[in-house]
């Protein structure tokens, strides 16, 4: 799969490693070498198709934190190249295979679980050394980092939000007994077995559980198997709309007990669908998506210059392709001063600055992401109960 030019890059390290040391001084020491350099990072994105609006809302983080970079040290820029995955397998494997064997990138951006998982599967085929590092966002699974050296993950998983909110139920709700329905997927399951174990650890008891399909629709022959009376609360975790009308069901099932959810409730149409059966409900999110108000000063600047070059406010969309890329040119100047492998680099990144928080990836290929607990008042308006930081 790999391209000559990419082989070649292992053949001339040992003359180039020669000519270290006929370029020391007297001392041992290396020259300082402080010529500037452009790397090359390539971008998977659903620019046509049903997906494209995402695409382009994700291009668009990409470009501005690019424009940034370009007056940045140590770097003379970066030179994106742009391939089209319409969110589907097949076009995300063309798209890798290009952006390796033709435009010989030094790292990737890709979107989306339908992009990423397959091209997590393909790539851990290969040998790892002569992949470019890949940051996989807006993808909640976490086996795409799991069979492979070189994909991270920059996206809240199930654990990373259910674990402070199951924290947040027992510690300062005092939830005793809970119910926890799930969306029958990775993500799902994901969030239920580590809610479970940190909800029981704490001394909760966890009363009920079940699956649902990402097809379901009708949820009220399964809610019924509740006892109402006999639980303090219920946690639910999916991101389709299946996901979405657990809540809209539950308040006409006449549900008054406390409802805590993760971070999918946020999107738009996920909220319509809900409708006022999310009023009162606990969820997590991340730094972004909490009020204006309350933002850190990094995502305050960050909404003012998006908001300066686009004319309209970004979504959590832009904020993860904006970010991605901030922490690829991390890793692509700390690489550069320490000749260390860009994947070590990657994973030794420790609290960047970005408008999600403070991320880095503490020796894994698993971002620790800031989570905040909001929840929705009566109104349906947010509000920001707590911060903590994922472990």
């Amino acid at each position: 799969m790999l391209s000559n030019c990419k082989k070649l890059k292992f053949l001339v390290l040992p003359i180039l490693f020669s000519l270290f040391f006929i370029s020391c001084g007297s001392n041992g020491a290396p020259k300082q070498n402080d010529a500037k350099e452009t790397f090359k990072v390539g971008a998977i994105l659903p620019l046509t198709g049903d997906a494209s609006f995402l695409g382009e809302a994700e291009k668009k983080g990409i470009e501005l934190a690019l424009n940034e970079i370009k007056d940045l040290p140590g770097i003379d820029g970066i030179e994106i190249f742009y391939e089209d995955s319409r969110n589907e397998a097949k076009h995300s494997i063309s798209a890798i295979n290009k952006l390796i064997n033709i435009h010989n990138v030094d790292a990737v951006i890709a979107t989306h679980s339908g992009v990423c998982g397959p091209i997590s599967d393909y790539i851990s085929k290969e040998d790892q050394n002569k992949l470019p590092i890949i940051i996989g966002t807006i993808v909640a699974s976490t086996k795409i980092t799991s069979n492979n050296e070189v994909f991270f993950r920059l996206y809240p998983s199930g654990k990373q939000e259910a674990i402070p909110m199951a924290n947040f139920a027992k510690n300062k709700l005092d939830l005793n007994k809970v119910c926890i329905y799930y969306q029958n997927d990775d993500y799902g399951i994901d969030g239920f077995q580590n809610f479970n174990q940190e909800f029981e650890g704490l001394g909760g008891s966890i009363t009920w559980s079940n699956a649902f399909d990402k097809k379901t629709r009708d949820h009220k022959n399964a809610l019924s198997k509740i006892d109402f009376n006999n639980i303090d609360g219920i946690y639910i975790i999916g991101n389709t709309p299946a996901f979405a009308l657990v809540f809209k069901q539950l308040s006409e099932l006449g549900f008054k007990k406390t409802i805590m959810t993760g971070s999918s409730i946020m999107v738009p149409s996920l909220r319509k669908l809900a409708s006022e059966g999310i009023n009162g409900t606990y969820f997590s999110s991340t730094l972004f998506d909490i009020p204006s108000s309350d933002h850190p000063n990094i995502t305050k600047q960050f909404l003012e210059k998006f908001k300066e070059k686009y004319g309209n406010s970004p979504s959590f969309l832009e904020a993860f392709t904006y970010s991605s890329i901030k922490l690829i040119y991390e890793a692509l100047i700390n690489s550069k001063k320490s000749n260390i492998d860009l994947k070590e680099n990657m994973k030794n990144l420790k609290e960047i600055s970005t408008p999600i928080g403070l991320i880095g990836f503490s020796g894994s290929q698993e971002a620790n992401l800031p989570i905040a607990i909001q929840r929705f008042d009566e109104n349906g308006k947010m509000q920001l109960i707590k911060t903590s930081t994922n472990p």
